[in-house]
This record gives structure tokens, C-alpha cells and sequence, in this order.
């Protein structure tokens, strides 16, 4: 009989807390409701479900799909199509960036017939690789294209990793460093395991700097 009384003194118990805890929430805010579960349903679980679409929507907004489009520039995507794919919404939306947007679907039509022999498994399958193989001459808008693709970012972990680490770099303490170099130092310090050469900084920053008095290093002759 324990066994069985244990789970519904608790189920008594929960339910009498709910309802005390319904009953003073409601009298200080909240939207008034009925019962308990009335009430978390309008207040708790329609925000949260509401707050879902809103996220889902600004996910796949109309911006991130015309953008997806974008796809079809790849070579491993645009030549298992038999027609040409459509960009005019995408056009339409980078028209000031594009050298010659009303050239967009002759160009296309060039960058296919390109690897047209090509099979498929050598062919570019992603964005980085399809830029490398853009002559940029050739191919202007496709090559602008291509690199508004690339850097568009598809979520804001970019964005959240350049803020943490400017947090840990220009604290309060140390904030005297203007905007022009502000940038460096977090490029530095999030992409810390890219090799940098030393001796080629210090000859780039003489070239842009050069000095009138030339200083001659101590430990040569």
C-alpha cells in the first residue's frame, strides 16, 4: 500500500503547490486565467512556442534562401541540371555589386559550358574551391558572387567568437586602443594556430614606415 500511496501523496502534493503558486502569480501579473492550466498554457507555452517560429523564421528568412541560391554557382550543383538555374532574385538584390549584372545569364551559360566535359567527381563542390578555378576576368559577377557567398556567414558564432575575444582584449583597463587597430589583435588571438613569420611582418612594416635614419642590427658585423 506504501508503494502505491508515495506517488499520489507527491501527485497530491505537486498539485496543491501549483495551485497555490497559480493562484499569487496570478494576482501580481500574468494573464488572468481560469484554472492552472490554462493559465501556464497563455503565458508559458505560447511565448515559447512563439519565440520557436520567430527563430525559425529569422533562420530561413526569405534573405537566407535567395542567398542558398546561390548553390548553383558550384560546379558539382550547376552541371547536374540540364537548364540554366535561376538568379534574377539574387541579382537583383547585389545589383550595385555586380560589375555587369545584366550580363549574369550569358556569363552563367559560359561557366557551365566550361565544365561541361569535366567529370563529376573533379569537379569543385564547395564555394572555396569554385572560386579558385573563377578567372575573375573571365568571369566577374560569378567571381563577385562566389565571394559574397563565402563571407556571408550562416550563423552568429563568428560574430559571438570576434566579441569574446575582443572582451578579453580591450578590457576596461586596457582601452586606450583606437578603432584603425582594433581589428589586428583579435585576428591574432582567434586565429593563433596560423604560422606567422616574423621577419616578413618587420619587412612589410619598414616598407610602409620607412625611417630616415637606418639602424643596423648589433649582433651583425
Amino acid at each position: 500500500m506504501l508503494k502505491f500511496a508515495t506517488p499520489l501523496r507527491y501527485e497530491k502534493t505537486l498539485i496543491y503547490n501549483l495551485t497555490n503558486y497559480y493562484n499569487v502569480v496570478t494576482s501580481q501579473f500574468g494573464v488572468p486565467a481560469q484554472n492552472p492550466e490554462e493559465y501556464y498554457g497563455v503565458n508559458v507555452a505560447l511565448p515559447f512556442l512563439s519565440h520557436i517560429i520567430s527563430e525559425l523564421e529569422a533562420q530561413f528568412s526569405e534573405m537566407s534562401v535567395l542567398s542558398a541560391r546561390m548553390m548553383n554557382l558550384i560546379q558539382s550543383v550547376l552541371c547536374t541540371t540540364e537548364e540554366l538555374p535561376s538568379l534574377d532574385d539574387v541579382v537583383a538584390i547585389y545589383n550595385e555589386d555586380l560589375p555587369s549584372p545584366d550580363l549574369m545569364r550569358q556569363e552563367l551559360f559560359r561557366w557551365k559550358n566550361k565544365f561541361a566535359g569535366t567529370d563529376k567527381s573533379q569537379l569543385p563542390s564547395t564555394a572555396p574551391k569554385a572560386i579558385k578555378v573563377c578567372d575573375m576576368d573571365m568571369f566577374p559577377n560569378i567571381f563577385t558572387l562566389l565571394k559574397l557567398f563565402i563571407t556571408i556567414p550562416v550563423t552568429s558564432c563568428e560574430c559571438e567568437r570576434s566579441v569574446s575575444a575582443l572582451r578579453r582584449l580591450h578590457t576596461y583597463n586596457r582601452c586606450s586602443m583606437k578603432q584603425e587597430r582594433l581589428s589586428a589583435p583579435p585576428l591574432l588571438h582567434i586565429h593563433y594556430e596560423t604560422n606567422v613569420c616574423l621577419d616578413i611582418v618587420v619587412d612589410i612594416f619598414a616598407k610602409k614606415h620607412p625611417r630616415r635614419i637606418r639602424l643596423e642590427t648589433l649582433l651583425k658585423d
